[in-house]
């Protein structure tokens, strides 16, 4: 079962602040988790079902935890990943692809945005170690 625990972070008087989750097993997010940033508790990994794309719907994905011993999956669906990864030798790209991969060899910091334009999910993901972040 997944644990997820949610907390508000807020800016100023306007309340301009974001919802931050910790997420430490397999889950399923909604759109209405659309805007939150989800920090990946990398010891107990598992997978994370993506919503279907959404115009204008927004996740981002940070590993908390130094070389988890179980890897984080990112499922977007067959076909729907687009986008691109920065590591510390070179990049790679997404180019149709169902997921992203937070890998045993991820470090506290590793992250990856992802945007919809209604059909596709559109990544941007960073990692300093090469081949700690995959897509496949």
């Amino acid at each position: 079962m997944a644990t997820r625990t949610n907390t508000h972070i807020a800016y100023g008087s306007q309340n301009s602040g974001f919802d931050v989750e910790v997420i430490s097993a397999s889950t399923t997010l909604s759109q209405n988790d659309s805007g939150k940033l989800f920090m990946l508790n990398g010891n107990d990994g598992g997978t994370i079902t993506m919503p279907s794309p959404q115009s204008g719907a927004r996740f981002k994905f940070v590993l908390n935890e130094n070389t988890p011993t179980t890897a984080f999956t990112i499922d977007c669906g067959a076909g729907l990943l687009e986008g691109n990864l920065q590591n510390a030798s070179a990049h790679a790209r997404a180019n149709g692809v169902q997921n992203c991969v937070f890998g045993t060899t991820a470090v506290k910091g590793d992250f990856a945005d992802f945007e919809s334009d209604g059909t596709s999910w559109y990544v941007a993901a960073t990692t300093v170690i090469s081949g700690a972040i995959t897509f496949s």
